[in-house]
Formats: structure tokens, C-alpha cells, sequence
């Protein structure tokens, strides 16, 4: 991991709107607890989604 660090390749930061500057794949791992009918609750997931729909400023048109 610390090589990783120093070569660059990992980071660590709690500001959404950071990480999301240079990204290029984005891993969403999150919670989905059953609904009482036996369903996933995607809660947790469409509010991630939406977090990073805001935050976003990458062009990937251009890529």
C-alpha cells in the first residue's frame, strides 16, 4: 500500500468533490438491506449516485 502512495496511484481523502476530479472508474460499495418483501433496499446506492452526479466535473465525452 505505501508504495502506492508514493508512486501516486492511491489516495485517500473524505471530500467527494476531490476524488472525483481525475476519475476514471468509480467502485459504489454500499449497503442494500432487505426489504421486507424480500427485495433490495437501494437507498444507500441512489444516494451515492446522486452525490456523485453533483460532483462530477470529468468530460468523459472527451476521453
Amino acid at each position: 500500500m505505501l508504495k502506492n502512495i508514493d508512486d501516486n496511484r492511491l489516495s485517500f481523502t473524505s471530500s467527494l468533490k476531490e476524488c472525483l476530479k481525475d476519475t476514471d472508474i468509480i467502485y459504489i460499495a454500499v449497503g442494500t438491506p432487505q426489504n421486507k418483501d424480500g427485495t433490495a433496499n437501494l437507498n444507500f446506492l441512489e444516494i451515492v449516485a446522486e452525490d456523485i452526479a453533483m460532483n462530477i466535473s470529468k468530460d468523459i465525452e472527451n476521453h
